[in-house]
Parts: C-alpha cells; sequence; structure tokens
C-alpha cells in the first residue's frame, strides 16, 4: 500500500507539473498576428472618364466676331446684331457678305497700316448656307483634352426680305466651328471687295482717300 500510494503521488506530482508548464507556455506564448486590412489603391481619374472644366469655347464669344466690327462703312452692309446658328428657313437669301476687323494685307509703309475692316460679297453663297446649315454637334468637355483660346466664330451676314442678319459657324463638340463650315468660310471669303477701310496709324489723313465703295 505504501509503494501504491507513492506512485500515485509521483503521478499527480507529474501531472501538475505538466499542468503548470502548460500553464505556463499558456501565459507566455505571443498572441497570434492581427490581420492587417488590404487597402486596394485608388483609380486616378483619366482624360477618357473625366470633363475638363474650361476646354470648351465660351458660349458669349460665339454671336459675335472676335474683333468687333466698328466703322460704319462696314456695319452698313454687315449690321452687329447678335449671331445665330442657320436654320435653313431663309427661303430667299438676296446677297451674303463676310465681313472682318481683323484684315491684313500688304502696305505701302508710310500712310496704310492696318489692320483693315472690310466688307466681301460672296460671289456664290450655295455651298457655304449648306456648310452653315449643319446641326451643332452635342457639347462635351469630354472630347476636349485642353483649353484652347476663343475662336472667331465666323460670322456671315445673310440679308433677306431687305434687312442683313447675322449667322455664326456650326459648332463642334468643344464650341468651335466645324472643319467643313470653315473651309467654305475661308474658299467665300474671297469674293467681292465692297469696303476696306484702314484702322491703323496713318502718316498724312487728307492724302489718304476714302475707301471707294464697289
Amino acid at each position: 500500500m505504501r509503494a501504491v500510494a507513492r506512485l500515485v503521488a509521483l503521478l499527480l506530482t507529474g501531472a501538475v507539473a505538466v499542468a503548470l508548464v502548460s500553464g505556463c507556455v499558456g501565459v507566455l506564448a505571443p498572441p497570434p498576428p492581427t490581420a492587417k486590412p488590404i487597402v486596394q489603391p485608388t483609380a486616378q481619374p483619366t482624360h477618357a472618364d473625366t470633363d475638363l472644366p474650361g476646354a470648351l469655347q465660351p458660349a458669349s464669344s460665339l454671336h459675335s466676331p472676335l474683333v468687333p466690327i466698328t466703322e460704319p462703312a462696314v456695319l452698313r452692309y454687315c449690321p452687329n446684331t447678335s449671331a445665330q446658328h442657320f436654320d435653313q428657313l431663309v427661303l430667299a437669301v438676296e446677297i451674303v457678305y463676310i465681313c472682318r476687323a481683323d484684315g491684313h494685307h500688304q502696305t505701302d509703309g508710310v500712310y496704310t497700316f492696318g489692320p483693315w475692316q472690310s466688307a466681301v460679297q460672296v460671289l456664290d453663297p450655295a455651298a457655304l448656307l449648306r456648310a452653315y446649315s449643319a446641326p451643332d454637334a452635342p457639347q462635351s468637355t469630354r472630347a476636349c483634352t485642353a483649353k484652347v483660346p476663343p475662336t472667331d466664330p465666323l460670322i456671315i451676314w445673310v440679308w433677306h426680305a431687305g434687312s442683313g442678319h447675322a449667322y455664326r459657324a456650326p459648332i463642334d463638340v468643344c464650341g468651335y466651328p466645324q472643319t467643313g463650315a470653315a473651309q467654305n468660310y475661308a474658299v467665300a471669303s474671297d469674293g467681292l471687295d465692297i469696303v476696306q477701310v484702314d484702322v491703323g496709324s496713318i502718316g498724312d489723313p487728307s492724302s489718304l482717300p476714302y475707301p471707294a465703295e464697289h
């Protein structure tokens, strides 16, 4: 019995020791690592999926020439009215003029300097009016990747029913004249000169005759 008691005591002592060791391991063992949240990088917007403010042609620049016409002799043919889109509702076109205030050409270097304000009669306006009757493109800065200075709206003056009306070129998605209209405008500008007024500095105004009207 004494031997059996000793064996039981030894077994109990070993169990306690194992329990203590296990307890120590449980206390001293480091906690499991905490998982760090995965942060996804934020996608940066590109020109393809964001608007670019300020890339559109200012709407206020569509209704009058970029360089204002001030000479009465020119305003007689191209009155100072707000330009609209040409909608083909004009049934009887009498005559078409192109007037500008920023003309530059050769001077005599003494009495003429420019710029010139001028009125030109379009000799065959059919192609020009067809190009100007094209609809405006829907406006969207998504297609406009850079700021561009205001562009001249390429205004023409169409006379019908005894009065002149200003019409601008149809615009593209960025608010600038469409290519077809601009090309036809350039061709039509080489028409019949009606008035040319030198508004630059003149050495002797008395020696420069007032521009003749043809």
